[in-house]
């Protein structure tokens, strides 16, 4: 932090890429006490940004840019209608500003890499850090341990408990930020357990050392799985891993010296030693980098590699998709495919006409056909309008702009457009749940609306399901699942679907549902084993 503080200056701030796991706030703080810029002096103010906040950062901006100071501006990607104004306070100070005056912002990168949440102004006049977690074992738990030092073991009274278990909590930090590499196989979501966590868990664990005659694994275990770490986990599959790896790594045979306890295949807790001895331990002893050590299965590893793979030739054709030679080629690619979607494209559905012939306006499955087609509609309109709008572009008849820009990468590529997967809503927090090509999405979609055609047809009413429903090809499936259950009055939840040879539909208390292309992991069972 340091060695980057000395190349800021009033008219260029630091500007702090966030990742899961990382929050330089601790190191701006422990920075700013050693230079004389604390909250007590009233010369540092971290704002976390957010609705409201706008004024009191502007007030900031101005105080510190005449009279010098620290302004810590927290998550502006969250503030996209401020930025600007943001922007233009930034070239004030680097016209007039103190010199004294640092500006820290910090912000989460965008979903999609052609989106820009940040204004070019900012990035460009700003040093940019970055600081990513590791994601492997070895440099996760280097990195935990070395949150400590040689004062941290010095303080407990009972280091043969305090010291080993210090170790597994780090171990344990280590494996939540590397379980994170595997995607949705590691946990749902990333979750953004960071530094803060694993130093109040270890002052926690510190203090019930101290307070209890016995050691309280149970309470520990508790308070990291539950509340410490447990408060970020929002699916309880996940809670139930981290909680799992404490059980195993925080109890009684860690420290018991006759156990033949290890932390890992292959890794053995330390019982004893100072820091340095510690930290050479695990230098020295890490076992190598494996599934296993996560207590996942071998070939969890082949999908992570695949995945890996995939997103390094994506960038890559990317970045050759977007390069100055061979425009003429890129162009008349364009053209090609533009022209074939636009040729395509049916009309937008006729509403007005599809609503008169609606008798029972509150029928579940007439209130989500309605939601079907409006989203059909609103995503037809939009494909037409961009495209367009882009032809005219190539023609000369328009200027190029960064949206149109944007779009000609997307179909040189053969990627969707990530406008028109966010009306399609496959576009979430954790970024775009397609997994299919421009060519693969559009024949998908003209498969979309041919169902949306087939049961909004003149010829039936539109209260009548079609014979099977297509439920992949609906924009959300749930609001079909729940219609069938307010219409059939099935109780949540869903489950369990068996298939079994003694009902016949005939037998069924309400007219059968069938679902087309739906795939599952399915199971053989013993009716009179009932297993």
């Amino acid at each position: 932090m340091e060695d980057t503080f000395a190349d800021s200056s009033a008219p260029t701030p630091l500007f702090f890429v966030l990742f899961p796991g990382v929050d330089p706030g601790g190191d701006i703080e422990k920075l700013g006490k050693k230079l004389g810029f604390t909250e007590e002096s009233g010369r540092y103010v971290p704002i976390s940004m957010g609705q409201g906040q706008e004024k009191n950062a502007e007030n900031v901006l101005d105080r510190f840019t005449a009279s010098g100071g620290w302004a810590f501006l927290q998550n502006v990607h969250l503030m996209q209608s401020w930025l600007p104004i943001l922007e233009r306070k930034l070239e004030i100070a680097a016209e007039i500003g103190h010199p004294e005056f640092r500006c820290f912002l910090t912000a989460e990168p965008p979903p999609l890499a052609d989106m820009q949440t940040v204004p070019e102004g900012i990035m460009q006049s700003s040093i940019k850090v970055a600081n990513e977690p590791p994601t492997d074992i070895k440099s996760n738990l280097r990195a935990s341990y070395a949150l400590f030092d040689q004062s941290t073991l010095d303080a407990s009274t009972k280091p043969a408990y305090h010291r080993p278990m210090l170790f597994s909590l780090c171990f344990f930090h280590a494996l939540c930020l590397g379980r994170r590499k595997f995607g949705f196989m590691g946990f749902s979501r990333p979750y953004p357990y960071n530094n803060g966590d694993l130093t109040v868990c270890a002052a926690v664990l510190q203090n019930y050392l101290e307070a209890n005659e016995e050691t309280p694994w149970q309470v520990v275990r508790y308070i990291v799985g539950e509340i410490m770490y447990g408060g970020h986990i929002t699916d309880p599959w996940d809670r139930r891993v981290t909680n799992t790896y404490l059980e195993v790594l925080q109890m009684p045979d860690l420290t018991d010296e006759k156990a033949k306890f290890e932390l890992a295949p292959g890794l053995k807790p330390l019982l004893e030693g100072e820091y340095s001895t510690f930290k050479q331990y695990i230098e020295d002893a890490s076992p190598p980098e494996s599934p296993i050590l996560f207590g996942m299965h071998p070939n969890a590893e082949i999908s992570l590699l695949i995945s890996l793979c995939e997103n390094l030739f994506f960038t890559i054709l990317t970045v050759s998709g977007g390069g100055g030679s061979g425009g003429g080629n890129k162009e008349d690619k364009v053209k090609e495919v533009l022209q074939e979607i636009v040729a395509g494209l049916r009309e937008e559905f006729n509403m007005v006409e599809i609503k008169l012939r609606v008798k029972e306006k509150g029928a579940p499955y007439v209130v989500f056909l309605l939601q079907e087609l409006e989203r059909m509609n609103l995503i037809l309109s939009t494909m037409m309008t961009q495209l367009t709008e882009l032809e005219l572009g190539l023609s000369g008849a328009l200027n190029i702009s960064d949206a149109m820009d944007a779009l000609i990468n997307a179909l040189y590529i053969n990627q969707v457009p990530p406008a028109w997967l966010k009306i399609c809503g496959q576009i979430g927090p954790t970024g775009t749940y397609n997994r299919k090509n421009l060519s693969s999405w559009w024949a998908d979609l003209q498969l979309r609306w041919k169902q949306l055609e087939d049961w909004s047809a003149p010829s039936k009413p539109i209260e009548v399901c079609p014979p099977s429903v297509w439920i992949p090809g609906t924009f959300n499936p749930m609001g079909y699942v729940t219609a069938c259950m307010q219409v059939t009055n099935w109780p949540l939840p869903l489950a369990p679907f068996v298939a079994s040879s003694r009902l016949s539909l005939g037998q069924a208390p309400f007219r059968p549902l069938y679902f087309a292309h739906l795939f599952g992991h399915t199971r053989a069972t013993n009716a009179e084993s009932e297993c």
